[in-house]
């Protein structure tokens, strides 16, 4: 398995930073309303310490976004697409506003994670979010 992750990071490294922080929005959140992918995009910002070029390798980090856990994700197509390459453009650009000061999120219809136990989260979507590094 680990192989299969190395193999699919390894590809994403050939593209762009764009296309990184696009594809990572739109695997983890594309379900979401614009607030939803804006908030998932500001735990991957402030991940970064809001430097635009760090947001690649924050995606690209093993097993912190789980859309890049063995699989290479494809561009989207539609609405949804597109509002994922406009927040990535704004991450890059250095215009983007983090919404919330989060640095980590989950889906807790999907897990219980040990590491989110006994913190204070805000629902965003359908999405958790909260602070663990100080």
């Amino acid at each position: 398995m680990l192989a299969i992750i190395a193999a699919c990071t390894i590809a994403a490294t050939n593209l762009s930073p764009e296309q990184v922080v696009a594809r990572t929005l739109w695997g983890e959140a594309r379900g979401e309303s614009i607030t939803g992918k804006v908030a998932v995009a500001s735990v991957i910002y402030n991940r970064a310490k809001s430097n635009p070029k760090k947001l690649k390798a924050v995606c690209l980090k093993r097993k912190q976004f789980s859309c890049w856990n063995g699989r290479t994700i494809k561009a989207g197509k539609g609405k949804a697409w597109q509002e994922c390459l406009k927040i990535a453009r704004e991450m890059l650009s250095g215009k983007f506003k983090p919404t919330i000061n989060a640095d980590h999120y989950y889906n807790p219809k999907l897990c219980n994670p040990k590491w989110a136990w006994g913190h204070e989260v805000k629902m965003i979507g359908n999405h958790a979010f909260l602070k663990l590094r100080k």
